[in-house]
Parts: C-alpha cells; structure tokens; sequence
C-alpha cells in the first residue's frame, strides 16, 4: 500500500469532504499499531490497551472535519494516545464510591437478615464496579440502565454508533459479571442481582 503523506493527506480529505468510511478503514489500519503500542506501553493489558485505542479513533473519526488542519497527524493521533491513557490512570486512581452515595437498592422483602446483608453487599460491589468502567462505558451504562433509556437512543445523544453502545453495555456485563463469579457461595442472590441490576 502507498503510505506516502500524500496518500494520508487523500485519507483525511475523503473523510473530512466525503465522510468516506472506506478512507477512515484505511487510515484506521495504517495508523492503529503504533497507536496500540503507545496504548500498551501506558496501560499493559491487552484489552485496555485496545478499547482506549479504537476510543481516540471514534473520536477522530468524530472530528474528521478538522483533521485536515492538522500539520502532523501522526503526532496528533500519539499524543491523543497518550493523553486518553494519563486519564484512564486519573479515573483508576479516584477514590471508590463512598457508602453514602451508592443507590439504594432493597433486598427482597422475604431475604433474612444474613441474606440482605449478603445482597446489599453485593450491590455495593457491583456499583463499585461500575464507578471502576472507563468514562465512556459508565456513562452509557448508566444512561441505559438507570435512565432506561434505548441504544438507539444513547446512540443518537452522543454521536455514535447503536452497536457501539452494546459493546459499551457488553464490556460493563463482563465486569459486573466476572465479581458474580467471585461470590459463587450465593450464586442464585448473585443471578437475582445481576438481573435486576440490568433489566
């Protein structure tokens, strides 16, 4: 493939001009190694390394309009990188929720006492775990579940994709499911949760 300036500067053009996705593929192929090595050098897991990447793509592909502005685009694309890891070390960083603040969420009116202190527990965890979410998936997570709101929906308010959404909402499951996996000793409470904490 030819990946001389002039044939970036032909990518960002179709995008900004065409909202050529074809161009973006391209762009997004060329560029993404280097911009997932920057990501892991920050990071060192896999799959953090790889949702904060295809991040800062959704949001230049957000931004293609201006992308032709931009002297060094391969410079931008790193320190973008860059930058969205020093905040997901801000976010990981930040204090849990503190006990006040989380929701309240009743245990079922025929729990005993050892199972409502087993369920609110648990709930706890679980919201806990959902202030941990990257910034993005936490707040579609909680536009969807707490203001029961559609993919369509989040999707239109924030500018992206419907299928972004559910793999945001996929991503929250996964963790939320993996602390249910923990607690196996009360797996029908954690099945009772974990449902009425999604739907």
């Amino acid at each position: 493939m030819d990946t001389s300036p002039d044939t970036i500067r032909q990518w960002l053009a179709a995008m900004a001009h065409s909202d050529d996705s074809r161009a973006f593929r391209a762009f997004f192929d060329y560029f993404y190694p280097d911009a997932y090595r920057m990501a892991f050098s920050y990071v060192r897991e896999q799959e953090t390394a790889e949702e904060l990447t295809s991040d800062v793509f959704l949001k230049l592909w957000a931004r293609r309009r201006t992308l032709t502005e931009v002297a060094h685009i391969r410079s931008y694309l790193l320190v973008a990188i860059k930058n969205h890891c020093l905040n997901h070390h801000r976010q990981k960083a930040r204090p849990l929720l503190p006990l006040d603040d989380v929701p309240d969420m009743a245990a079922p009116d025929d729990a005993n006492p050892e199972q409502a202190t087993v369920w609110n527990d648990m709930y706890y965890q679980l919201a806990q775990i959902v202030e941990t979410l990257p910034p993005r998936c936490r707040l579609i997570f909680r536009m969807v579940r707490e203001q029961q709101r559609s993919y369509r929906d989040v999707a239109d308010e924030l500018g992206i994709a419907p299928k972004t959404v559910e793999i945001q909402m996929g991503i929250a499951l996964k963790r939320l499911s993996h602390l249910a996996h923990t607690l196996g000793e009360h797996a029908l409470l954690q099945g009772v949760l974990l449902f009425s904490y999604f739907f």
